[in-house]
């Protein structure tokens, strides 16, 4: 439990800025450090079903060229000591042997091409098309060059360009904002790391965009949960820098880095720091801006008349480590530091009048995370998977007084979250029996000064089996469990929790058919609680199924999900003052064509229809790439539209305009030159005055500009 003095109200110690000498030196060191040998790749996924003969050994890019040899018996760089002068040299067994001598030195050599090659590979991906939708690399998952070249530091703006992601800004850029699977406000649409069973959810205080794109090396959908990511050290480690730095409107000022490289043949190093900040801004629309749309709109009300930019002011660092052992089921472990400053809008009731009004309060909010996972641990004939996270955060919420002349009043959470799972399985030929134990406990300090604390644990019994031939690849996954909430020694409530999945592959074509029953991220309020425990274990049943089909450069992918079981008064611990862009619905259906890159054009399209409003929620990208001096630098235009239709009325704040289509249009353009580009965007073309979030209008129209820099 943490003290009471762990969250000061005022900040006394150094700010993370001071120490940018040590870091700046510490990395210089890493630098000049030379380069050691390549390593292999381990999979750091979920225990892999084997089609074939039984291999638990691990597996990654270039796993057959880059095998280790045996360091003991490399004995090339090894040199036989002097005989001393009036004795007789006696024979070592430290004299090298010539063959084996040309075999490491050839060992080497292979381990330095393998190394080689994959450099020039990934810098291949990062200079073709590396930020427009195409059918090379397809919209179901993307990348780390697309990463890169989207200048996008959240992972919402970098996702939304997967069918079944609908980003749901509060502003330009923010780590309030986030994302929702299939357009459900009330799914877990977290961020689940490396198949870490601890995810990253967004509340009331904290999106999912706190996750920033530096980090991440790959993300692909997992509906209907969220989003599956992999981290920078999951793959092959190749020594490189990346900076991707912002500005514009607001007093925009976002820099991201991330450095990686090996620093020894068994472990990789990787370290993240990302700074972002848009100045609280209340904006009015002039004139002449409103004149120039009156030939194309006779409402003019419809037009982005002015209103007020929240604030965000975040830092955020990240120091990973990870081990290539797989005798020690190729461990990692990171820490990451947050803190972060946000505006969020809230409705106040006027004492006097009993009218509502719109206002802003400041959340300044500081997180310490742990995490640590290892993977395909032997223990004889089994094998043992095994995630930990330990989180230490607190916030402060400084609420305005109705009284302008007395201070904001203070209201201080905090909450330590620690989990543990554990998951032992035993690998046949093509099928895979585990059990998974997962325990959670979270202890809380609220608003009223009042403690609380829970546990949430569950067991689960899996079985995995796949089928594999010449041109037909298929894999079926069921598990089943019981879900337990406790306080103290009493069991407050449980459930039981099930899953099946059947995954099927003919090439570039795929088929995914789910369903499931399990539990809501268990998160408590920090208002003071009304209600028992388990009333916050929130357990929901959800089915679909996803079929993706690729032809040369067309592809369509399609989709359903369907949602049952939760409880919309949820929303009041995932969603800021308890409001959600739009009712829960029960279903939803996505379709997604693709034209890929043809004469230089690349078409991709999304659209979900949903049983309640907004009915509808597309987005349509247009992109064209041109190569004035056919060499690889290029210049990519891409255009950009984003619908909603109308939703229901709601009057928030004293306004009640939060219902209106959504219509935004944005324009992003950069020259591509080897691994650097620079670009220039344009949000709001058409000035419409709309809102994701109730509470949030979205900024008129908006110029940004930055670079990204790969350096290899």
């Amino acid at each position: 439990m943490l003290s009471r003095d762990f969250l000061p109200r005022a900040r006394t110690g150094p700010r993370v800025s001071e120490f940018s000498p040590i870091l700046s030196a510490f990395v210089a060191a890493l630098l000049v450090a030379p380069l050691p040998a390549a390593s292999q790749t381990p999979a750091k996924s979920a225990p892999a079903m084997v089609t074939g003969k039984a291999d638990v050994s691990p597996s990654g890019i270039g796993a057959d060229s880059l095998a280790k040899g045996n360091r003991s018996g490399d004995t090339a760089a090894l040199k036989s000591p002097a005989p001393v002068p009036g004795h007789t040299a006696l024979p070592s067994s430290r004299t090298a042997n010539p063959q084996q001598t040309a075999a490491d030195s050839l060992r080497r050599v292979a381990k330095r091409d393998s190394f080689a090659r994959e450099i020039a590979v990934s810098k291949a991906k990062y200079l073709r098309f590396p930020s427009s939708p195409d059918s090379i690399f397809g919209v179901g998952s993307v990348g780390p060059w697309y990463f890169l070249h989207s200048d996008a530091i959240g992972l919402s703006e970098a996702a939304r360009i997967m069918p079944a992601v609908v980003a749901v800004p509060y502003s330009l850029s923010s780590g309030v904002n986030r994302f929702m699977a299939y357009g459900f406000p009330l799914l877990p649409n977290a961020v689940y790391f490396d198949d870490n069973v601890f995810s990253e959810c967004p509340t009331g205080v904290s999106g999912t965009d706190n996750v920033f794109s530096t980090g991440i090396s790959s993300a692909s959908c997992d509906p209907p949960k969220g989003i599956e990511v992999s981290e920078v050290l999951s793959g092959l480690v190749i020594p490189q820098t990346d900076l991707l730095w912002e500005n514009g409107v607001f007093g925009e000022n976002v820099l991201g880095v991330r450095f990686a490289r090996p620093l020894t043949q068994t472990i990789d190093f990787a370290l993240f720091s990302n700074y972002r900040y848009f100045a609280p801004y209340t904006y009015g629309t002039a004139g002449d801006m409103t004149s120039l749309f009156d030939y194309f709109m006779a409402d003019t009300s419809m037009l982005e008349n002015g209103g007020r930019n929240p604030l965000s002011s975040e830092t955020n660092m990240c120091i990973a480590l990870a081990s290539r052992n797989p005798r020690w089921g190729n461990p990692w472990l990171t820490y990451s530091y947050e803190d972060a400053k946000n505006d969020l809008a809230y409705q106040q009731i006027d004492t006097n009048t009993r009218a509502a009004m719109l206002q802003w309060e400041t959340l300044w909010r500081y997180a310490n995370t742990v995490r640590a996972q290892v993977r395909s641990l032997p223990l004889g004939r089994f094998m043992l998977n095994a995630d930990g996270r330990a989180v230490f955060e607190g916030h402060t919420v400084d609420v305005p007084n109705e009284n302008t002349l007395i201070a904001a009043a203070q209201k201080t959470g905090r909450n330590t979250d620690a989990g543990l799972s554990v998951e032992p399985f035993l690998p046949f030929p093509s099928d895979t029996l585990l059990v998974t134990c997962t325990a959670q406990r979270q202890e809380r300090l609220l608003y009223n000064q009042s403690k609380t604390a829970a546990e949430v644990c569950d067991v689960r019994a899996g079985y995995r089996h796949g089928f594999s031939f010449p041109v037909f690849n298929a894999s079926v996954k069921a598990t089943v469990g019981d879900g337990v909430v406790a306080s103290g020694e009493r069991v407050d409530g449980h459930s039981l929790l099930y899953s099946a999945d059947i995954s099927a592959a003919v090439g570039r074509q795929t088929l995914h058919l789910y369903a499931m029953r399990d539990h809501l991220p268990y998160v408590l309020p920090y208002d003071t609680l009304g209600e028992p425990l388990q009333s916050y274990y929130d357990v929901y049943n959800s089915y679909g199924a996803e079929l993706s089909l690729v032809y040369k450069k067309v592809g369509l992918s399609t989709g359903v999900c369907g949602v049952s079981g939760i409880d919309t008064t949820a929303a009041a611990r995932f969603w800021p003052d308890g409001v959600m862009p739009y009712r829960q619905p029960h279903f939803s259906f996505m379709v997604a064509p693709l034209l890929g890159r043809w004469l230089g054009f690349a078409v991709c399209s999304r659209l979900i229809l949903a049983d309640t409003k907004p009915f509808i929620k597309s987005q349509s990208a247009f992109s064209y790439e041109a190569q004035p001096l056919g060499v690889s630098e290029h210049i990519t235009a891409d255009l950009m539209y984003d619908y909603w239709s109308d939703r229901d009325g709601l009057s928030y704040g004293g306004i009640n305009l939060w219902n209106r289509e959504l219509n935004s249009l944005s324009l992003r353009i950069a020259v591509h030159i080897q691994g650097f580009n620079i670009f220039y965007k344009v949000d709001n073309i058409l000035d419409r005055k709309y809102a994701y979030v109730p509470g949030y209008f979205m900024p008129g129209i908006t110029f940004r500009w930055g670079f990204g820099w790969l350096i290899q």
